[in-house]
């Protein structure tokens, strides 16, 4: 093995007689090196968009959220909420009521999700950044809405012209004989206005946690949901567990990604695709390797002669032009991965590439990339190598 590494490292550095054979072997490394290079910068470029487009779509989506595992609502005690903010994970935490609700004004009506919330919720997200008019809640019977429910009910910052109803129906068996009787309601002020991007906000609203406990007729430890804003919200795996045991495996826990689960799997679908396309370019570059090292094969075939009848088997010989080919990928990809991460980190640092004046093209080196390049680009280099090297079987056959 040390034999046939030795001569393929020769074989690699020496310069033939042959020019043509030279311009080849130069042409297959840099088309290593281009590939790789575009592998990182484009696998990291997208990371970065992804991590952009998630920050953005889920501006009222906290680190994690715990919901139940099975119904609308679930117990959390006082106790096992202490439990939950001794964690050393966790920061603040935030109680959540949250039901659909319909509203009317003015003889306008639209459904909405109401999003009871209690004082906790201002440090869990940052929520008050969007209201684009009025103010956050001062009292219990006030409401903070989304811009196109405002829109849908032509209603303004506590809109004097009428009362906004908030109805909810009532649970029960059989027909109903009086509408009024049917539903539950309540009546609030609009004391701001918020405007988001993300489409799951369009219908939100959100009011104090008591207000919606007594609108949905919740109990004082049930909830619909906590909130939780974690030191680091990378460590969400670690936290997690110890949050389920808490509550004795009744809830579940989702982080960032998970709560934005389309636009997660959408994200995914595409990485995935970019990174087929991207390995495409990597196998059409690989080409001029198997080209390079069958040449090389050919014009060694003296040596290749001299060396068998010396006492190298068929297999030393086979290895020297596969570990040539391996080599050269191998020296290929790392220069291409230097100069990717290079030019991203310059790009962190004084940000070459503008989307618009104001923003950068956002780009994130991640460890998980880079594997996925060595990996992808040696593999392939490996099978490429070992399918040229078989062209020497011809000789010493």
């Amino acid at each position: 093995m040390n034999f046939s590494l030795k001569i393929a490292k020769r074989y690699l550095f020496s310069k033939s007689e042959n020019k043509a054979i030279n311009f080849i072997s130069w042409i297959a490394g840099l088309g290593v090196v281009a590939s790789t290079f575009a592998l990182i910068v484009v696998l990291s470029a997208f990371a970065g968009l992804k991590e952009y487009s998630i920050q953005f779509t889920g501006a009222h989506d906290p680190d994690a959220r715990i919901l139940p595992l099975n119904g609308k609502v679930f117990m959390a005690s006082k106790n096992q909420l202490k439990q939950l903010e001794n964690l050393a994970e966790v920061h603040y935490i935030s109680k959540v009521i949250e039901d659909r609700v319909l509203l009317d004004f003015k003889q306008k009506n639209t459904p909405a999700i109401l999003r009871g919330v209690d004082a906790g919720f201002k440090n869990v997200v940052d929520a008050q950044n969007s209201i684009v008019y009025g103010s956050w809640m001062e009292n219990e019977y006030q409401v903070i809405m989304g811009n196109d429910l405002a829109r849908t009910l032509s209603i303004g910052i506590m809109d004097p012209s009428g009362i906004l109803s908030l109805m909810v129906p009532k649970t029960g068996k059989g027909q109903i004989t009086d509408f009024n009787s049917a539903f539950r309601k309540s009546s609030a002020s609009v004391s701001g206005i918020f405007s988001s991007n993300d489409d799951k906000e369009k219908n939100r609203m959100y009011s104090d946690i008591n207000f919606a406990r007594s609108l949905f007729n919740v109990g004082e430890d049930e909830v619909s949901m906590i909130e939780v804003k974690l030191v680091n919200p990378k460590s969400y795996s670690k936290v997690e567990e110890e949050i389920k045991s808490i509550f004795k495996g009744a809830v579940e826990v989702r982080n960032k990604l998970m709560i934005n689960d389309e636009l997660y799997r959408m994200l995914n679908t595409e990485y995935i695709a970019v990174y087929f396309i991207c390995t495409l370019v990597v196998i059409i570059a690989l080409f001029n390797v198997i080209g390079s090292v069958i040449m090389s094969v050919l014009d060694k075939k003296a040596d290749i002669i001299t060396l068998n009848k010396l006492g190298a088997s068929q297999k030393t010989l086979v290895n020297v032009f596969k570990f040539q080919g391996f080599l050269m990928t191998l020296y290929g990809a790392i220069v291409g991965l230097l100069l990717g991460v290079l030019l991203l980190w310059s790009q962190i640092q004084w940000e070459w590439f503008m989307i618009n004046y104001q923003l950068a093209y956002p780009v994130q080196i991640e460890l998980q990339n880079i594997g996925i390049v060595i990996i992808t680009v040696l593999s392939l280099g490996f099978l490429a190598s070992y399918i040229a090297s078989k062209r020497v079987k011809n000789i010493v056959s």
